[in-house]
């Protein structure tokens, strides 16, 4: 794919068809890149595949087991230790490979990944930044509703007779709070979203906190469109990933190996499409608001 029809102000539908033909065009090398990530969704999923909750453990009430707590220890630990420390390396080796593919520089996996362990500390730092700053919006966001309602509840109950005005209202105010809490934590996750592709295309420039408040900035004007570029790559793999569930619904049964599928399908194929995206982002961003094609024609004419 040539550097100029990235390289230049997109629209969504642009951005979109863009990032699937950059996908398309370097498959193979963007599969190789993620499959670790894959290998380690398969493996995990194996080992804990008789002892994780599903969705009948969820709903069965006469479950008389304690294995599926079991095994959400063992799988948390796991997942702890792949998101903090595995997690970014891959992502920072696949984003790698359509950054440079973009500058027109020739990409393979093992440089990929040789800038992904040059630059382990910066990836590891900002993934756990990202990662707590949501995670405790998200807690905060669930909290505040769950406090309100809760307390609606147990004046109800204490107050005998019919249902409240105040109980009607904390239901009310707890929705509008929790409404408006996940819009707040999806604009700061959107602002956040160019993170990754500022440490992997501007190698050394940035610290953690620096990245962040420059994907910030850079992303400011344009969250809407950004928000609804990565959402649509987005929930395709959590649609796939997670279909089995309906699945088990239907059939009220488990089915850990049609979900150890769907997983890695979703894993292997689906997830370097969405870093993907967020490069061809991040570069129209730049070329949209900080003329970085006039910056590549230079380096061209210079060379």
């Amino acid at each position: 794919m040539e550097s100029k029809s990235v390289l230049r102000p997109m629209g969504v539908g642009e951005i979109l068809d863009a990032a699937i033909h950059l996908y398309r065009e370097n498959f193979a090398l963007l599969i190789m890149a993620q499959l670790p990530a894959a290998l380690l969704f398969v493996i995990i999923s194996v080992i804990t595949r008789g002892s994780t909750v599903s969705f009948l453990d969820i709903v069965n009430p006469l479950a008389q087991t304690h294995e599926p707590l079991i095994g959400m220890g063992y799988l948390a630990l796991i997942s702890l230790v792949h998101g903090i420390l595995i997690a970014p390396i891959i992502m920072g080796a696949v984003i790698r490979i359509p950054s440079e593919i973009i500058t027109a520089q020739k990409s393979t996996v093992k440089k990929a990944y040789s800038f992904a362990f040059r630059n382990f500390s910066v990836l590891v730092v900002t993934n756990f930044l990202i990662t707590v700053a949501i995670g405790i919006l998200v807690a905060v966001v669930l909290m505040i509703p769950a406090i309100i309602l809760l307390y609606s509840y147990m004046s109800m109950v204490m107050t005998p007779g019919p249902m409240g005005v105040g109980v009607i209202a904390g239901f009310i105010v707890g929705t509008i709070i929790l409404i408006a809490g996940v819009i707040v934590i999806l604009f700061i996750w959107t602002r956040w979203i160019a993170t990754f592709p500022i440490l992997v295309a501007e190698e050394g420039e940035h610290g953690s906190i620096d990245a962040i408040r420059r994907s910030w900035e850079l992303v400011k004007g344009r969250t809407l469109q950004t928000f609804g570029v990565i959402l649509v790559v987005s929930l395709i793999p959590l649609i796939i990933q997670y279909s089995p569930l309906a699945l088990e619904y239907l059939l009220f049964k488990k089915l850990p190996w049609v979900t150890i599928l769907f997983g890695t399908l979703s894993q292997t194929l689906l997830i370097p499409l969405v870093y993907v995206t967020e490069v061809i982002v991040y570069y129209e961003l730049r070329t949209r608001k900080e003329g970085f094609d006039l910056e590549q024609r230079v380096k061209e004419l210079e060379t």
